[in-house]
């Protein structure tokens, strides 16, 4: 059976089990179970035909698990200890061709297409379908009263920044830069004398620039502290949730209209840890003095890299009372289940996790693992929360984690821990411009 086959069963399952839900009043959580279901045995199958005896039917299971794309990372199951060394090496080039799939399709901008009259909140709700962005009309959030006006775009095949906005230009909103929730976009009205966003806005990909600020200091007592400041945000699409961003200075170029040289200010690279909640970073970008005859900067090209945790995985342990240093390998993150210890009345478990490439994102930039849930499922199915949390860092690429739980009357036998985490870490290089910026 093909990967098409396989996704053609789910689809044909998911069309007639409305029909069928009608008739015995399933719920809609039964219909979506049962689908899911069949694909998790279709898999099943598949990992079973990896190691099949004919070579054919091997490459076929292989080709048709790779088709069922990203889905697949939450069902596809790991080795087992007595797996042939035909299955674990056919599993792990599976992994890996998903995994490189879908960070190819994840660091790609998203392509947004709006054209025609609607209400706004179908056009709010048609950019995040289209793009995978989390957007909230918050303006009740900001004592700001909500309408839900008509809005005339013409936008097509455009990146997400630019049908944003265009889109809030149309209505009146701008965006706030911070949220509850990591990965979501809250909007708001936008300022009385506000300039466009549109010409405002410098795009980059996935990334938007904005100069919003730009302050020329003269020193009169020592030339060499004179100089430009422009400060500027940089704004990312919120399913990306960036951890850090390096922006070599020796990268920065910059010219006046008359394309004369203004000399950058700095050696080295600066690194900008981003706080999990926030939708934006300020930077300041620093320049020397043009001469007094330049009216503007009429450019100032750059480079910068993010470092991008990809797809959330679980890692799970179980028989915790036995249970040490088991390591379990997804995409580029090792996890180390170390123990569970007793301590004083509380129980200890340590975790080790470990990237190929961290980029100093646990030793410098490290709130983001505060955010990764752990937690200890116990026999009866309860969840139970940890009390207390502490990393260490141990290398560059390699943190320990202390949990506290406390596991008085409990069955610890019967525990499974469960650990969520990117399963990799990666850089998404950028290359931005900022152009036609007035000088006081």
């Amino acid at each position: 059976m093909n990967g098409v086959l396989i996704l053609t069963s789910a689809l044909v399952l998911a069309q007639a089990a409305p029909k069928e839900a009608a008739s015995k009043e399933k719920p809609a959580a039964q219909v979506a179970a049962q689908v899911e279901q069949a694909l998790v045995d279709e898999v099943k199958k598949l990992v079973v035909q990896l190691d099949d005896d004919s070579q054919a039917r091997r490459d076929a299971a292989e080709k048709s698990l790779i088709a069922i794309g990203p889905d697949l990372l939450d069902i596809l199951p790991p080795p087992g200890s007595k797996a042939s060394i035909e299955l674990k090496a056919r599993l792990g080039r599976v992994r890996t061709a998903v995994e490189k799939a879908y960070i190819e399709s994840f660091t790609k901008p998203s392509v947004v297409t709006l054209q025609g009259t609607m209400k706004l909140a179908d056009a709010i709700a048609g950019l995040a379908k289209q793009s995978g962005n989390t957007i909230v009309d918050a303006r009740e959030r900001f004592n700001q009263a909500p309408d839900n006006r008509d809005v005339t775009l013409d936008v097509e095949k455009v990146t997400f920044f630019e049908a944003l906005d265009k889109l809030l230009d149309a209505a009146g909103l701008t965006v706030y830069g911070y949220s509850d929730k990591p990965g979501e976009l809250l909007l708001m009205n936008s300022n009385e004398g506000d300039e466009a966003r549109v010409s405002r806005g410098s795009y980059a990909g996935l990334f938007r620039l904005e100069a919003k600020r730009l302050e020329a200091t003269r020193e009169l007592r020592n030339t060499a502290g004179s100089g430009l400041r422009i400060t500027t945000d940089i704004a990312w699409e919120p399913r990306l949730r960036p951890i850090v961003l390096e922006l070599p200075l020796t990268d920065l170029k910059a010219v006046d209209e008359n394309d004369a040289e203004i000399k950058t200010v700095g050696e080295g690279e600066q690194q900008y840890g981003i706080e999990t909640t926030n939708s934006a970073l300020e930077i300041d970008l620093h320049l020397g003095l043009p001469p007094r005859s330049s009216k503007k900067i009429a450019s100032v090209k750059g480079k910068f890299t993010a470092l991008v945790p990809g797809r959330v995985e679980k890692f799970e342990f179980s028989g915790l009372d036995k249970a040490k240093n088991i390591a379990v390998q997804r995409g580029t993150c090792l996890v180390t289940f170390e123990q569970l210890r007793k301590n004083d009345d509380v129980h200890e478990v340590r975790l080790r996790l470990k990237f190929d490439e961290a980029a100093n994102a646990l030793e410098s930039h490290r709130g983001w693992i505060a955010n990764n849930p752990a937690y200890i499922i116990d026999g009866k199915g309860n969840k139970l929360d940890s009390g207390g949390f502490s990393p260490s860092v141990v290398a560059e690429n390699e943190a320990v984690l202390s949990y506290i739980f406390d596991l008085s009357e409990i069955d610890i036998a019967k525990c499974r821990f469960i650990y969520e985490t990117p399963a990799a870490l990666f850089k998404v290089p950028v290359e931005f411009e900022l152009k036609d910026l007035e000088l006081p």
